[in-house]
């Protein structure tokens, strides 16, 4: 279909189906401009996520410095 077709049959349409026809294209804009924009990665609140405090109970690792200090230094 040809722009002129298009804009024509337009223009034929009463004044609410052409206020519909707009609020469409805007819409469809508004869709192509979101997936055009690059995403901005997701914020993962870590403290909520299961693997915090996964060895809190372990007697050796109290403190997780001196742990890697003499874990990293004996091998």
């Amino acid at each position: 279909m040809e722009y002129q077709d298009i804009w024509q049959q337009f223009t034929t349409l009463p004044p609410d189906a052409q206020a519909l026809v707009a609020d469409f294209i805007a819409s469809l804009k508004q869709r192509h401009n979101k997936s055009q924009s690059p995403r901005q990665p997701e914020q993962k609140d870590w403290r909520s996520d299961p693997f915090i405090g996964l060895w809190q109970d372990q007697e050796d690792m109290q403190d997780s410095t001196q742990w890697v200090r003499t874990t990293c230094s004996s091998k």
